[in-house]
């Protein structure tokens, strides 16, 4: 008997795992790792503005949408907005998903994909609601929510357009105030720093002298991947650290990874032909803050 009841817990653990491994994400291969933005006007006449950046998570078993957008009823505020997963249920034999909103707000529903359309079917109230995702071409779709019966929309209550945010802009604003060479006071000593652009991210390398002896060594890699902004350290004989880009403005970004103590927070202030790097974290028990002051080196 108990022959009998560990097979049939080994057929259905075989199954369920047999038809996670064979999930096929199909149209959303062409979303990952890029950030996609649309802006336009709902029916009533409210604005609708939403940046959205898909990811694989759990190993390809789920999907994770990060969408900004609207985070007050005024349409004032533009920040953080949904959460969404998903995720293939193999009891339904079908894709499902969820949106958990600023507001404390989850809608959830039915993920259908057509060739390269993606289509999200839920409740919302007494209605049937359907978002498309409409493929165009690998930089563009045409997002529609309303009634969608019969293959055919019975009512549209907004239609724009999603495009690809191009990762380069970021990174060419910023180059344009990194490239080059540059030095800074630092301790005793000087820190000397020499930005280049190659391989579609910033490279930086560094050094730190004191009367003439090399006492450190480093490099930073300034890159957007799935639409976000990092910066790597690695710091010669130690181990490399990763930073997220949580601020970006015309004159400042900071990289924030609160897993670290110290620095768990770099803030760049860039300047005409200077820029400050403040690097802030807990250094025993206390919190450290230290600011580098570079000013561009004549060549």
């Amino acid at each position: 008997m108990k022959r009998l009841i560990y097979s049939a817990f080994f057929v259905l653990f075989l199954h369920t795992f047999l038809s996670a491994q064979s999930t096929d994400w199909g149209a959303f291969h062409n979303l990952m790792d890029k950030t996609w933005e649309a802006e336009g006007k709902w029916g009533n006449g409210s604005k609708f503005k939403q940046e959205v950046q898909f990811s694989f998570d759990l190993n390809q078993q789920i999907i994770v949408a990060e969408s900004k957008g609207f985070t007050d009823q005024a349409q004032t505020q533009f920040g953080n907005r949904n959460h969404g997963i998903r995720k293939y249920d193999p009891k339904q034999e079908k894709f499902v998903f969820w949106e958990f909103d600023v507001f404390g707000g989850v809608t959830q529903g039915e993920v259908i994909l057509e060739d390269k359309n993606i289509i999200y079917q839920y409740q919302y109230g007494t209605t049937m609601v359907t978002d498309m995702w409409q493929f165009v071409n690998d930089s563009t779709y045409q997002f529609i929510v309303g009634n969608y019966e019969d293959g055919s929309w019975k009512q549209k209550y907004l239609e724009t357009t999603f495009q690809e945010k191009k990762k380069d802009s970021l990174l060419n604003l910023i180059k344009d105030k990194l490239l080059g060479t540059w030095t800074s006071k630092a301790w005793d000593g000087t820190l000397e720093e020499n930005w280049t652009y190659k391989n579609d991210r910033i490279e930086q390398t560094a050094i730190y002298q004191e009367n003439g002896a090399i006492l450190y060594e480093a490099q930073n890699f300034m890159e957007v991947k799935g639409g976000t902004l990092l910066i790597s350290t690695v710091i010669k004989d130690g181990t490399p650290k990763i930073f997220r880009a949580t601020t970006i403005s015309a004159d400042t970004i900071i990289f924030e990874n609160k897993d670290y103590k110290n620095p768990s927070k770099v803030t760049y202030f860039f300047l005409a032909n200077a820029f400050h790097r403040t690097i802030e974290g807990i250094e025993n028990g206390a919190k450290s803050t230290y600011t580098f002051k570079f000013n561009k080196k004549d060549n």
